[in-house]
């Protein structure tokens, strides 16, 4: 099974602390429809985590996005970066199509990667809970 393109939940972000340590990690790209926040970790592995606040628009239309992005990220989880907490935020914007958040999460992520390895190695985030996964 490990080239499945599944979505388990050690690949998502789900605590507030996780998010606010990936917020403190100052490392962003801004998109306009999307800003993109990232952090490296001592996993094998990308995290991902989706916020979207309600000016967005109705539940509908903002979990559509979310489905969108997690499944932009499913599917290309192979081509990006590895060892990165990520937080997405969505800001108010007519819902795109796949392939758009597709591109826009690869090139963001490709950016954040570069500046995240410029960091010092004490500024790794560990997750010893989550190594035991």
């Amino acid at each position: 099974m490990k080239n499945s393109l599944r979505f388990p939940a050690k690949m998502r972000l789900r605590l507030d602390r996780d998010f606010r340590r990936v917020y403190a990690g100052k490392q962003r790209v801004d998109l306009g429809f999307l800003t993109i926040y990232a952090l490296r970790n001592s996993l094998s592995h990308t995290r991902i985590g989706v916020s979207l606040p309600r000016k967005v628009g109705t539940a509908v239309r903002r979990n559509r996005i979310k489905r969108l992005l997690r499944e932009g990220f499913r599917l290309w989880q192979k081509q990006l970066p590895t060892c990165l907490d990520v937080v997405i935020v969505v800001r108010p914007h007519e819902p795109k199509q796949l392939k758009e958040y597709q591109d826009a999460l690869m090139d963001a992520l490709r950016k954040l990667e570069n500046r995240c390895k410029q960091l010092a190695p004490d500024q790794i985030q560990n997750h010893p809970k989550d190594d035991n996964e």
